[in-house]
């Protein structure tokens, strides 16, 4: 008989369900109060009072939560609140709340067991979903690395997407993501994936040829309460422009002047 040696932990549902609850937290910025509800050793799930349709959906785009795997927690159409998250969402803000990984996992009526559980494995960052790529952050390049090649250039986004084309083609997607939302002091920003986080590059003005020039001395990495304030912002504008539009296309349809007509 072959026999090995495994670390096994349990934790009860009331301990997962306030796992859950302090990843939401993270990604709201406000508590949300979590229960798990077990159906059989098959699935279980988090539910909640109700949640406001939009802040489920900046819980999942905040969390990396792939796209394909949404619709289990969004409501039936036309709803605007959900009070329970799928069993995919449900896992998947559980293990990001925890620094260590498992080979398998039993579900109780009692909680949760994970067994294969190594002292290796606690503090090592796994793959991140964003952008519907999967991310080792460990493995990307440092803030220092971006912003010195940067200065060593023009501070341009043509510079940004040459210093980006190593993730283009490792991930299919360059990692920086244009946030053309600005204040003030500047016209937006360029959120930029590095090994410590997310950094934003402010942006003030562009050159000639319309080449967006960045404030290298405004970069920052960003916390995951400033992703929420300009996911909310985004919100409000695209709600905004999408009404004008909207407006102007029935003016446009009321008044005969399609097709450049006078």
């Amino acid at each position: 008989m072959n026999l090995c040696e495994k670390i096994c932990y349990f934790l009860s549902w009331p301990e997962v369900a306030n796992i859950i609850a302090a990843e939401t937290e993270k990604h709201l910025g406000h508590p949300v109060q979590c229960r798990i509800q077990y159906d059989d050793e098959t699935y279980w799930c988090a539910d909640q009072p109700a949640l406001p349709l939009h802040e489920a959906c900046q819980i999942m785009y905040l969390s990396g939560f792939p796209a394909e795997n949404w619709q289990d927690t969004l409501p039936d159409e036309g709803g605007t609140v959900t009070n329970v998250f799928g069993m995919e969402l449900s896992e998947h803000l559980f293990r990001s709340g925890l620094d260590f990984a498992w080979e398998r996992k039993f579900i109780a009526p009692e909680g949760i067991w994970l067994v294969g559980v190594s002292p290796n494995h606690k503090g090592k960052v796994g793959p991140v979903t964003i952008g519907g790529a999967e991310v080792h952050f460990d493995e990307l390049k440092s803030e220092d690395e971006l912003l010195n090649f940067l200065i060593e250039n023009d501070c341009t986004h043509t510079d940004l997407m040459e210093f980006c084309e190593d993730y283009k083609k490792r991930y299919g997607n360059d990692l920086c993501w244009l946030y053309p939302i600005g204040d003030g002091s500047r016209l937006g920003e360029c959120l930029v994936l590095v090994r410590e986080g997310v950094l934003s590059l402010p942006y003030t003005f562009y050159l000639d040829n319309a080449n967006l020039v960045f404030e290298l001395s405004a970069a920052s990495l960003i916390h995951s309460q400033q992703l929420v304030q300009l996911s909310k912002d985004w919100e409000l504008f695209s709600a905004d422009l999408q009404h004008a539009m909207s407006d102007m296309e029935a003016y446009l349809r009321n008044s005969g002047k399609f097709g450049g007509q006078k």
